[in-house]
Formats: structure tokens, sequence, C-alpha cells
């Protein structure tokens, strides 16, 4: 009887540290699983930048994945007004957004004016450097960000990616400039 009182005791710990360790291993498979899981969220919120407040308070984080899709390309957009016989206007302007995070910015417009016997033009010119980066503020907007090394200061243009067109918050009002692809 003892020797079978040993048997079933013997018995019943080899079972109960097998279920132990299949407990183990279940706690295993669990934690592994939640790893994987943690690591695609990981590999999800890798395309952004950690939090960031501007002087304002905006909340804005860094969006890689944006800035791949724009580095290499000046965004550039061409205005014509025709006034007729009494002259028109004309501009262009163009951010070149370089891999490397410059930014380059050129603006010229001409207007010319013609009346009977007396006639004008005024042109303008302006250009700057600087940096830039593709943000996303808390509001999951997507928003250009320029640092001008020229004047010292920032800018934010809000954007909408468009395949080869990209349409941006200038002057107030939605336009769209043109993407090429420049060697910078």
């Amino acid at each position: 009887m003892t020797r079978n009182s040993l048997l079933i005791l013997a018995s019943a710990f080899i079972i109960s540290c097998g279920s132990g360790e299949a407990g183990d291993s279940e706690k295993e498979d669990n934690a592994t699983a939640e790893t994987r899981s943690s690591g695609k969220k990981d590999k999800k919120n890798s395309k952004f930048g950690q939090w960031e407040t501007d002087q304002q308070g905006t909340k804005y984080r860094e969006d890689y994945e944006l800035k791949q899709q724009l580095s290499g390309y000046e965004l550039v957009k061409y205005t014509r007004t025709d006034g007729g016989q009494y002259g028109g206007s004309s501009s262009t302007t163009k951010f070149t957004l370089c891999s490397d995070g410059s930014l380059k910015y050129y603006y010229q417009s001409l207007t010319t004016i013609s009346v009977e016997g007396a006639g004008g033009s005024n042109a303008a010119e302006d250009d700057d450097y600087g940096s830039w980066k593709a943000i996303e503020n808390e509001n999951g907007v997507k928003i250009l960000m320029f640092k001008s090394d020229k004047h010292n200061n920032k800018g934010y243009l809000e954007i909408k990616p468009m395949g080869s067109k990209i349409s941006m918050v200038w002057h107030d009002e939605w336009q769209e400039f043109l993407m090429k692809k420049v060697d910078c």
C-alpha cells in the first residue's frame, strides 16, 4: 500500500508539473502573440515621429511616409491672367523639397498694363532657402512645415497629395501645384 501510495503521489506530482509546464508554455505563447501584435503596432506607428508641440500649443508629429512621397519634388504653380489689349500678368511659384530636408523657394511675377498713349509694367522676384518637414497635426491634417533660413521664421501649408499634383492652401485658398521630379 505504501508503494501504491507513493506511485499515486508521484503520478499526481508529475501530472501537476506537466500541467504547470503547459500553463507556462501557454503563457509564453500568449507573450509571443502579444509581442507580435505590439510589433505590428510599432511598425504602423514607425511611419511617424514623436509628438511635439509648437509655440502656439499645437501638437504635431513628423510623417515619414509623406516625406518620402514628396522628397525630390518641385511643387510648381504657374498663373496667367490675360488682360487682352490692356495687358495681363503671370507668375511662377516653386517649392523645391530636397530629400535631405533642405528647401528652396522661388517666386517671380510680371504685370503689364497698356492704355491709350501709356503703358507700364511691374516685375517682382523673391527666393528663399531653408528646411522642410512633412507633418501631421493631432487632428490628422497633413501639413508642410517650412523653416526659412533667410527670414528666420516658420510657415505651414495644409496639403492634399493627388498623384502628379498636390493641392495646398496658398494665400488662404486651395490651389493646385504640379509635382515635378528634380535632382537635389
